[in-house]
């Protein structure tokens, strides 16, 4: 009985909060989870269930310090959110990419006016592109990318922990610059097997 009076810390319950909401950003901008039209409710449930289980091995081996004051509250809320979307961003590259090989090759086949409405993203985009991207969604489960994806968000609390005050450094974001700037190599690698 104790120990279940214990997890009803105020600590515990925010440091809890503080992981949702970090893989709430996940699930906001990650590969499938942003780009289908998974309902909101279903996704919030799931990253509850996803904290439930990452809770008690991170909460033994952090030494999170509650915050003092609302603001440093929202502060690190925020900070949380950020980690978890830029993990999600930075997996949401190579579907970028993906995207953009499909209008490339849609542009000199010369189809790029047979757009379809694509019901993942609402918009009007080549049919060569939408078909890259179903057969990119179905590469990145087929290969376990999935479990990459939730590996790389456990390993960010070892190195991004709960209540950090501040993680862009000055190197990881020459990183996401240059993980950026490899959309444009990507996309050319996939299309000039076409082109040859």
């Amino acid at each position: 009985m104790p120990d279940l009076v214990k997890l009803f810390e105020p600590r515990n319950i925010i440091a809890f909060m503080l992981v949702l909401t970090r893989l709430t950003g996940l699930f906001a901008s990650a590969p499938f989870f942003s780009t289908f039209r998974v309902p909101a409710q279903i996704k919030l449930l799931f990253a509850a269930f996803v904290a439930f289980i990452m809770f008690p091995v991170l909460s033994a081996k952090s030494g999170f310090i509650l915050p003092k004051t609302l603001p440093q509250l929202i502060i690190f809320t925020i900070i949380e959110f950020g980690v978890g979307y830029l993990i999600g961003f930075l997996a949401n590259l190579v579907f970028d990419a993906i995207k953009m090989a499909g209008s490339i090759i849609s542009i000199q086949m010369a189809i790029s006016m047979a757009d379809v409405l694509d019901p993942t993203t609402n918009e009007r985009t080549p049919v060569i592109s939408t078909t890259y991207n179903y057969m990119g969604i179905l590469v990145f489960f087929a290969i376990g990318a999935h479990v990459w994806l939730f590996e790389a968000l456990y390993l960010s609390f070892n190195s991004i922990p709960i209540g950090t005050s501040a993680f862009l450094t000055a190197d990881l974001v020459g990183s996401i610059s240059t993980m950026v700037a490899s959309i444009f190599q990507i996309s050319f690698a996939l299309i000039m097997p076409i082109f040859a």
